[in-house]
Order: C-alpha cells, then sequence, then structure tokens
C-alpha cells in the first residue's frame, strides 16, 4: 500500500472509530486494498485518483464494520471483507450518464462560493448561539437568527454534495425567513408581541390536549374577538393564526384590499422583497415535485441558488447587525470581523449575480 495513502487512511481510523474496531478495521482495509486498488493499475493512477479511491475503499471498510458493531452481530472477517468488496464496486462504478442534467462545474468545501459563505454564516452563529434559548418569551429573534444561520450552513452542505435543485428549494425556505425577520426587526415591540401572541395561538390550535377546556376556550375566544375586528370569517381561521400578526406592522394598510393572509400578498409585501417572487415560484416548483422538480437544469439551480442566497445572507447579516447593535457597540472587534466578512460575501454575490443573469425587476 502507497505509504502516504496508509498514513492518512490510519488517522481517519483513528478519529471516527471506536478503539475496539480499529484493529480490525486495519485489517480489513490491508486486505481490501490488495483485492481493489492494488490490482487496478495503482502505477498509473495520479495522487488524487489513488486518494479518492482510498477513502471511498475506507468508508465501505467503516460501514461493513459499523454495521455488524451496531447490530450486534459477528461476522468473519471473510463476511466483512465480501461486503467491503460489494460496496467499493458500486461506489466506484458510478456512470455520470445515467444523469439526465449533470452539473458542468462540481462545487467542494474550498471552492469560495462555499467557503465565504460559510464563514459569514459561521462567525455570526457563533455570537448568536449562547444568546439563543428555544424560549420566544425570552429570545424570539435570537431563536430565529439561529435557526436561519443554521440552514444557511445546511445550504452549504447540500450544494457541495451537488444537491442543486434542493438547494434551490434551501434557498426558498430562507427567503421566506428573511422576510418574516424583516418585519420583526424593522417593525418593533409590537409586532414581535403579536407574533408571539400568533405562535401561542398556532400551539393551541394544533396542541388542544396540551390544555384544559377552560384554556383553550379562553385563547380561541381571543382569536375570534380579533378575527371579527378584521372583518374575518371562521373559514379564514386557519390562515389568521398562521398571519395575522401583520395587522400589527406599522407597514399594513387597512385599505390595501389586495392585502392577502399568506406569504405572497401579506409577508412578502409588507417586507418589500416581492421582486424575488418569480425566482420564488420557480423554487416553489421544484419543492412541491412538479414536473420541474424532475427535469431541473442542475446549472441553473446551482447558479441561482448562489446568487439569491449570497442576496439574501447579506441582508440578513445588515438585519442582525441592526438587531444585535447594542452588542456590537459594546464588542467593536466582532462587529469588524462581521463587517469584513459581509464584504467579501458582498462582492462575490455580485459576481454570482452576473454569472446567474438574473436582474431584479423593481
Amino acid at each position: 500500500m502507497n505509504p502516504s495513502i496508509r498514513n492518512v487512511l490510519l488517522s481517519r481510523i483513528r478519529g471516527v472509530l471506536p478503539k475496539e474496531l480499529q484493529k480490525p478495521v486495519i485489517s480489513l482495509i490491508t486486505d481490501a486494498y490488495q483485492q481493489t486498488i492494488g490490482t487496478e493499475n495503482e502505477a498509473e493512477m495520479t495522487a488524487d485518483e489513488l486518494l479518492a479511491r482510498g477513502i471511498t475503499l475506507l468508508e465501505c471498510c467503516f460501514c461493513s464494520a459499523l454495521f455488524d458493531y451496531r447490530l450486534k452481530r459477528e461476522e468473519t472477517h471473510e463476511q466483512m471483507l465480501r461486503r467491503v468488496l460489494r460496496l467499493y464496486d458500486i461506489f466506484t462504478d458510478y456512470d455520470s450518464t445515467l444523469l439526465l442534467s449533470v452539473p458542468s462545474q462540481e462545487l467542494h468545501y474550498f471552492d469560495p462560493e462555499i467557503m465565504i459563505l460559510r464563514a459569514l454564516v459561521r462567525y455570526l452563529e457563533r455570537i448568536n448561539r449562547p444568546l439563543a434559548h428555544v424560549n420566544p418569551k425570552v429570545s424570539l429573534l435570537n431563536d430565529i437568527f439561529e435557526t436561519i444561520f443554521r440552514k444557511a450552513a445546511g445550504f452549504c452542505q447540500v450544494l457541495v454534495l451537488g444537491l442543486y435543485s434542493d438547494a434551490f428549494v434551501s434557498w426558498r425556505t430562507l427567503h421566506e425567513s428573511e422576510c418574516i425577520v424583516k418585519l420583526l426587526v424593522e417593525g418593533g415591540q409590537d409586532v414581535r408581541q403579536a407574533y408571539l401572541d400568533h405562535i401561542a395561538y398556532n400551539n393551541a390550535y394544533r396542541n388542544q390536549q396540551a390544555f384544559t377546556k377552560e384554556e383553550l376556550d379562553k385563547t380561541f375566544f381571543e382569536i375570534k374577538e380579533k378575527m371579527r375586528n378584521h372583518g374575518l370569517k371562521s373559514k379564514d381561521m386557519k390562515k389568521f393564526i398562521e398571519y395575522g400578526w401583520l395587522y400589527s406592522s406599522p407597514l399594513f394598510d387597512p385599505s390595501d384590499v389586495l392585502f392577502k393572509l399568506n406569504f405572497r400578498d401579506g409577508v412578502e409585501k409588507l417586507a418589500g422583497l416581492t421582486k424575488y417572487s418569480s425566482i420564488y415560484e420557480g423554487a416553489s416548483e421544484i419543492a412541491h415535485s412538479s414536473s420541474a422538480f424532475f427535469y431541473a437544469n442542475a446549472d441553473f439551480c446551482r447558479d441561482i441558488s448562489l446568487a439569491m442566497t449570497y442576496e439574501t445572507m447579506e441582508r440578513i447579516a445588515a438585519l442582525y447587525s441592526q438587531y444585535m447593535k447594542v452588542h456590537f457597540t459594546f464588542h467593536p472587534d466582532q462587529f469588524e470581523r462581521a463587517k469584513e466578512l459581509g464584504e467579501d460575501v458582498h462582492l462575490l454575490g455580485e459576481a454570482l449575480v452576473d454569472k446567474a443573469d438574473w436582474e431584479e425587476e423593481e
């Protein structure tokens, strides 16, 4: 076995496997290597090819050993080796021509399109994590920002996996989240309290078994009174519970007959981000497994999701700085670092928008 490959494999074994599995897997990888890579014209492979196949083989050995370990089974070395060889054959005999739309450019963790965004998201999440208590009455906005940052980190992971249509759908969720958090940050305490009220309404509506009859009667009386004040009927209750907090926004205009209790004609409209409606609609088509999902163009999904997410996260970072103004006043070094990371996101975001060939509709 190539010594450099062996060192890489051994270091991974020690960092991942339980101690009792390390020696058996070393023996397994040695025999598996001889029956696979050792017979595949190893001398003609590039260093990258050799490393890639070695890591794939190691993962197959991990899988085979952990399969028995977690199921508390006992197999012989030969039985585990046969499983390794089956797995290796499958994962190295990948025919990309089977895919209808193969992206022309793969993304890796070290690509700037991934790392620049991950750096900003990871840094802001590090600041925010101690302030998020998963308790809306105490830490509503920090909880929401925490979820957004984790979703954005997941977006980066999905891109590295090459799941570009899923990345486009992830941007859709980030767009919805941006619209909501924008209204909560800029709307002030009245909007936030209304949002909290509607969280309580939703909890009572969907988890009625957790409340007494008196508690439910009181809550639904309050809901119906507020609905009556806005001219809503019983059939509108679900929409009111989800979106009725929008009535508390200073941006809500009672005379606007086009306003509706939904995302696009309510949340997105009040947030002033309707210029993304057409892109949002396209992502929704993929999210709902229409024909667009089955025949989505991978290159388009990659480019548009990257461009949109960079724009979205740049604005979300600005909203976070606005909400955390007092915190950053006492921690100017954190603010400066976040600002530097944000500038990188802005520069790369502009280039990605140009690449995606998308123009905002004013």
